[in-house]
């Protein structure tokens, strides 16, 4: 008498795990079309950003940096010499005139930041430095206006002098962005000396 054997169940088509579709049969098109799941593409986006866009802000920096260096330096020298004027005895009277910056300059000070800023583009230019010609032999007191309705010479004369004591004469000069609305010489009392030789001043105040 033969053994009985066991009744196997035909598994129902459903339970058959579905096999990975190959793409090499799609046309180009439908291969296009296919993308990466979500995750694993936000993954893939932000790592070649980081590689990618990263990178090339920092090679941007590096270039901007190296072009700029001189234009970068020159600035600083320049708003340190802004800062010290603006801390010299009567500055404070002349900025409360409305003044966007104000400040005294002496000659030597104006000498030393043009040659400094004329031995920065010869370098980059690859030439001897030009001379500098600052046009001012005593002390100048700035005043950078914002727009119109700027002080006079005479009222920025009357106040420095009040707060700043000097003790030789000086030039004043009242300016709006490249444009320079007065420029006169004054005693140590104050009293006006008639015009004077417009210095050779870097751009004090953006123009409007």
């Amino acid at each position: 008498m033969p053994e009985p054997t066991l009744a196997t169940d035909p598994q129902p088509p459903s339970a058959v795990p579905p096999q990975p579709e190959s793409q090499e049969g799609l046309a180009p098109s439908a291969q296009a079309h296919r993308r990466t799941p979500g995750p694993k593409g936000c993954i893939m986006g932000a790592a070649l950003f980081g590689s990618l866009g990263i990178g090339c802000i920092f090679i941007a920096k590096l270039l901007f940096d190296r072009t700029n260096a001189g234009v970068v330096d020159g600035a600083k020298q320049l708003a340190t010499v802004l800062a010290l004027a603006a801390q010299e005895e009567g500055a404070a009277e002349v900025k409360a005139l409305g003044c966007e910056s104000a400040g005294v300059l002496s000659p030597n000070v104006l000498r030393n930041l043009a040659e400094h800023l004329a031995a920065e583009e010869a370098r980059k230019k690859g030439r001897a430095p030009n001379p500098v010609d600052v046009r001012a032999t005593d002390p100048v007191v700035f005043c950078a206006h914002p727009a119109e309705g700027e002080p006079t010479c005479a009222k920025v004369a009357e106040v420095y002098v009040a707060g700043g004591r000097p003790t030789a004469p000086f030039v004043v000069t009242v300016r709006t962005g490249f444009r320079e609305t007065c420029v006169e010489r004054f005693g140590a009392d104050g009293k006006p000396l008639g015009e004077a030789v417009s210095p050779n001043l870097p751009l004090l105040v953006s123009p409007r």
